[in-house]
């Protein structure tokens, strides 16, 4: 398909969408016909002429596309049945006019009335609106249809480039079975393009603007932002600092053993080595230091000099990625490190990403930054296609020097990982660096490689750490000047003991100076360090036995608070999650001394409570002392639950330490506002339902999901100080709220009515039904005294149709993890959806949110949205979809008239 004629195409639909929205808006404005005359008096014969002129446009331009042959099958037909669409809504029009002109009508005084105020005269209320909301939605659907349309023909360009890097094929393979859960791109986009793009609040001048203004940069910069993922840096930021004076010796000549032999293979003989050197290992014992060291080899002074060295005369890149087990999902995945390292390259070299991402790249050009949230995730595909694009151009306009911690870390076949980075380093102007466990897999991979073993060399480091840190005791130096010989056989132990182990020792030395500061006698300090074990998860097993009684319950609480939450928890969070009463909600913690006191608090905290297992890392976010902390934890973790206090839930505890304490104020404008307060309202509840289980928890549950519910409500006043609604809303396009107009907090819809726009108006039990909060709903149905909850009109979404139709229906491309969210609560769905059908549903409760005429048991049978298999409990599965229709049926709702969903909600309402 020629995009420039789709492109023309949908323009004529869209001017004459926006044509057609204009003329059946309900407010008196000027009328603007199609050749631009703002005219005080309009014939109605112009506005048939008008509509004669736009639509034969789009009829020349159809006729036109239909005629060309295309690959793009799916969209071009759907571009085409959009313009069939507006046809039939063009002659809906005429005839109305057609209808005005036999009453008498010939013109319309736009001083007194608009048109569509002229056409209630002929044409009915709910008529009106149904045409209008007609109108709307194909202005809505063209403009994804060009996004896929776009799309499509790029990835076609970039079908030609892959005919260029053939010898990219076993790479490409060996990717390939790294994830074997790999998704289609093409079905994910044909499903995106049936939802509705959101429109700028602004309207479409304002998004003809962001086409003229939208540069190369602006859409450089949001590919680079669509790879982002959460806690991105993370690691490398949590990972503690060298200390002073220790790993010089990796950039010196390598000293020698007694036989003659280096200690190590020479590190900066092997930066400056020319092309196909092998990759060099670094290994060592569990806490021996890897990640620290690898940390201290990308920010030493000498590193970039090297390199240059080694890549003249071509420029270099220099790339790095940190697996990371104890982290988030995303941190020790294959997905994480091509966008990483696809980031943080084509930060460094922005020129490359209309060749690398072009699909991407041309989608932003055309929709600009907004089209973020709208935009597909990066699927595997897509990632294999760029990154294969960017392999191309390494060692032919620059260099590449990778370094990637924690290959044991990784969460997948290290296999195949290992043979992922030996192909990858094959290739000419590629120098790899990788750390590891010495595990069998990388045994067998870098044996014979040049390598250095870490805990075989930092004897003379653990000494200086150990001295340094002991002399900044008072109380050591009284003793060392007494007892002088016996000091240095006291570090002589710790050496000995710590076999090369630093996170051994940097735990021992700890107690040592806790001893110290609380006044023990030297035998005491002996006797404590020849008591310690040698081994870490018997050394944290001695840290957790000897926590203080009074402080047991609180050191279980924050282990599972820090377990139960998605991604790295920062100080903040985690102490008043902790917190059994936290401070109002009123009370600003974001400044900068509030932020000071908090951490200080957290400090102490977690050193008495958890003894250092936890701390806070460099970026203010509690992490596990280390990675083995996480491993011995996951062993004992039933003797840690155990220990809470009585009602304690971690889940719960979350909820309240992340209820929002601000309104979403004015300055990040309407989509970002709309993201970040949906992506945590889909926090929320993520959390809640894992409190369903737990019968004795549900009046908690109940307490707290209305506290959210009123917390959330107070978010969603954009200007606290005059309650009044504007265009940076959330509301923005919520059924019955016009932008033009201010409204009181009071008389707008409740808050969840902004999941989608367009839609009628929902409720926060429908929202829990949605994500599956059951008990909560359970109890709110069961105690109302009224069956009301469960009769709905046309103007809300039901409960039962927020249950049927799940999250992905309302948010789209903005729900969150759907496959691991949905798949675990598909048996729980099952059962809410058959308690509310027991609780004697009305026919109008069982019809589509927005489409009144249709049932859900209809919607059903067309599968709107992927949905796992219900997994029962004695493992069979049963498809979502054909099970919902027969329970729908069971219950006597797959047939659903006007006389259901239009005159007796009418009549409800009139007698309650």
């Amino acid at each position: 398909m020629d995009p420039l004629t789709a492109v023309s195409l949908a323009a004529a639909v869209v001017q004459f969408t926006d044509y057609g929205v204009r003329l059946l808006t309900d407010t008196l404005r000027v009328y603007k016909s199609a050749s631009g005359i703002v005219p005080e008096v309009v014939e109605l014969k112009t506005v048939v002429d008008d509509m004669r002129q736009l639509s034969q446009s789009i009829r020349e331009k159809s006729d036109q596309l239909a005629s060309t042959r295309t690959r793009t099958h799916n969209s071009k037909q759907k571009l085409l049945q959009l313009c069939r669409r507006c046809q039939e809504l063009s002659d809906e029009l005429a005839d109305i006019v057609g209808r005005l002109q036999t009453r008498g009508t010939k013109s319309l005084n736009l001083a007194i009335e608009s048109f569509v105020v002229a056409i209630r005269k002929v044409q009915s209320e709910d008529s009106i609106k149904t045409l209008r909301h007609k109108i709307s939605e194909v202005r809505e659907q063209i403009m994804m249809v060009m996004m896929v349309i776009l799309w499509e023909e790029s990835s076609q360009g970039a079908d030609d480039r892959d005919q260029l890097s053939r010898r990219q094929t076993d790479m490409i393979n060996t990717l390939a079975r790294i994830d074997d859960a790999t998704s289609n791109l093409n079905q994910t986009l044909l499903k995106f393009m049936q939802r509705p793009i959101e429109r700028d609040p602004k309207g479409a001048q304002s998004q003809e603007h962001d086409l003229d203004t939208n540069n190369d940069a602006i859409s450089s910069e949001a590919v680079l932002d669509s790879l982002l993922f959460d806690d991105l840096g993370h690691r490398e930021e949590a990972i503690a600092k060298a200390y002073e004076e220790t790993f010089m010796w990796l950039f010196n000549s390598p000293k020698i053993d007694e036989d003659g032999h280096p200690l190590w293979s020479d590190f900066t003989g092997w930066l400056t080595k020319p092309d196909n050197n092998k990759i060099y290992w670094i290994t060592g014992k569990p806490g021996s230091g890897k990640s620290t060291l690898m940390k201290y080899i990308m920010n030493h002074s000498r590193l970039q000099q090297l390199l240059s060295q080694w890549a003249e005369p071509k420029p270099f890149l220099l790339a790095k990625f940190y697996f990371w087990s104890a982290g988030t999902p995303m941190q020790k995945t294959q997905e994480a490190l091509l966008r990483t390292l696809l980031h943080q390259c084509l930060t460094k070299r922005p020129e490359l990403i209309p060749h690398v991402c072009p699909r991407r790249w041309a989608l932003f050009k055309v929709f600009g930054r907004a089209a973020i949230a709208e935009a597909p995730a990066w699927a595997w595909e897509e990632l294999h296609e760029s990154f294969s694009t960017f392999d191309l151009l390494v060692g032919e306009q620059f260099n590449l020097a990778l370094f990637i911690d924690g290959l044991d870390e990784f969460d997948g076949n290290h296999q195949n990982l290992v043979d992922f980075v030996q192909l990858f380093h094959s290739r000419p102007g590629r120098k790899v660096c990788v750390s590891s466990r010495p595990w069998n897999v990388f045994q067998d991979a870098f044996s014979t490689n040049p390598s250095l073993r870490l805990e075989n060399l930092t004897g003379g480091d653990i000494r200086s750490y150990v001295q340094g840190r002991l002399e900044s005791s008072p109380a050591f130096m009284e003793y060392k000047a007494a007892l002088p010989q016996q000091s240095n056989d006291l570090i002589k132990t710790i050496l000995t003991k710590a076999q090369g182990v630093f996170l051994w020792v940097s735990v021992v030395v700890l107690d040592i100076l806790e001893g110290l500061r609380d006044g023990d006698s030297w035998n005491d300090l002996c006797d404590m360090v020849d008591l310690l074990p040698d081994d870490l998860s018997h050394l944290y097993q001695r840290i957790w036995s000897n926590i203080k009684p009074r402080y047991i319950h609180q050191a279980s609480h924050l282990f599972q608070i820090h377990r139960a939450y998605e991604g790295s928890i920062s100080a903040k969070t985690l102490w008043l999650a902790d917190e059994v009463n936290p401070p109002p909600l009123d009370v600003d913690l974001d400044s900068v001394q509030q932020q000071e006191l908090i951490q200080q608090v957290m400090v102490r905290k977690l050193s008495s409570r958890t003894r250092g297992l936890l701390e806070i890392s460099g970026n203010g976010h509690v992490e596990y002392l280390h990675r083995s902390v996480r491993d011995w934890i996951e062993l004992i973790w039933d003797d840690i639950v155990t220990k809470s206090a009585p009602g304690f839930e971690p889940n719960l505890s979350i909820i309240r330490a992340l209820m929002p304490r601000d309104t979403l104020g004015t300055g990040f404008g309407f989509q970002s506002n709309w993201a970040k307060f949906w992506k945590g309202v889909q926090q929320h509840f993520r959390y809640a339902v894992r409190v369903c289980d737990i019968a004795s928890y549900t009046p908690s549950l109940i307490a707290t999901l209305d506290q959210l519910d009123a917390s959330l409500y107070t978010q969603s006043k954009l200007d606290e100080e005059h309650h009044q609604i504007i265009y940076d809303s959330i509301y923005f396009g919520s059924k019955g709220v016009k932008q033009t107009t201010t409204y009181k907090v009071e008389k707008l819809p409740h808050w969840s009515t902004t999941e989608r726009r367009g839609f009628p108006e929902n409720t926060f039990i429908g929202l829990a039904a949605q994500f599956c909060v059951s008990e909560y709903v359970r109890a709110k149905v069961t105690d109302n005294p009224k069956p009301k909850l469960l009769q709905h009109g046309p103007d809300e979404v039901s409960i039962l149709a927020n249950a049927v139709l799940g999250p992905e229906f309302f948010l789209g491309q903005s729900f969150k993890d759907k496959q691991e969210f949905l798949k675990g609560n598909s048996h729980r769905r099952f059962l809410l959806i058959k308690f509310l059908l027991s609780h004697d549903v009305a026919k109008s409760a069982a019809t589509v949110p927005g489409s009144a005429d249709v049932s859900l048991y209809h919607k059903a049978l067309t599968r709107p949205v992927e949905m796992p298999p219900i997994t029962m409990p004695d493992g069979a599965e049963l498809d979502y979809w054909e099970t919902v229709a027969a329970l729908l049926e069971e219950h006597g709702l797959s047939r659903i008239g006007f006389l259901d969903t239009k005159i007796k909600p009418r009549l409800r309402k009139l007698f309650q």
